[in-house]
């Protein structure tokens, strides 16, 4: 769905780029940033028209489930900033465009401990990697050109 005004992957950028510094940093954004960075994300889609209210509801929905589910399930592989963005991303984008956001940002991060771990500069399994950075240029491509 991608939108005919340049002013919302601005937007998106301007705003989440200090979560994925922040990220980069710590390893972890406080949730009130992310709840504070979605509404204003939101908002904006909504005043912009919003056709599929519904159906985006439900696919925000889905995405926050299935998200908590794989946290409890497997605690080491997401964290729940991860889990709330992709959630706010689900209210950006269409189904496909959060298929692709979450699918390129799983191969980026693969690649990323691919190369840093044939580089020797890190262990396999050794060190936590950030995801949100790499979440971020999944919906990033997915607001610009994705379905």
């Amino acid at each position: 769905m991608p939108y005919s005004l340049p002013v919302f992957p601005l937007v998106f950028f301007l705003v989440s780029i200090p979560l994925v510094l922040e990220d980069l940093a710590t390893l972890s954004v406080p949730t009130w940033k992310l709840f504070v960075a979605m509404g204003v994300l939101v908002a904006l889609r909504l005043l912009l028209g919003q056709s599929d209210l519904y159906f985006q509801l439900a696919l925000s929905s889905g995405a926050l489930t299935l998200g908590t589910l794989v946290l409890v399930l497997v605690p080491s592989s997401l964290g729940e900033a991860d889990v709330i963005y992709i959630a706010g991303l689900a209210w950006l984008v269409s189904f496909w465009g959060l298929l692709l956001a979450v699918g390129m940002a799983c191969v980026l991060v693969g690649a990323n401990v691919l190369v840093t771990t044939a580089c020797r500069r890190s262990e396999p399994n050794s060190e936590p990697v950030a995801f949100l950075p790499f979440l971020f240029l999944g919906g990033l491509a997915a607001l610009v050109g994705g379905p």
